[in-house]
């Protein structure tokens, strides 16, 4: 979010939520990656092509919704 505010925000007039975006995180006690998304994230199935012969988890979450999946999104 810094680094949008910093060196983004200006550039696209929009806030860094704005965009479809994702993170992965890695769980050592269950081995296992938890793949949050956007459901608008468009190359989703190359992304997960890189975890195949993982366990992992393919997870949405309110904090990865964009402008045109969150409803009470507002700019």
């Amino acid at each position: 979010m810094d680094i949008w505010e910093k060196y983004y925000k200006n550039k696209y007039k929009v806030d860094f939520d704005y965009y479809p975006r994702g993170r992965v995180v890695y769980n050592t006690k269950e081995d296992c990656y938890y793949i949050y998304h956007d459901k608008c994230i468009k190359d989703l199935e190359e992304i997960l092509k890189y975890y195949q012969n993982t366990n992992y988890k393919n997870c949405t979450d309110f904090h990865y919704q964009c402008h045109n999946c969150n409803k009470q999104y507002y700019f």
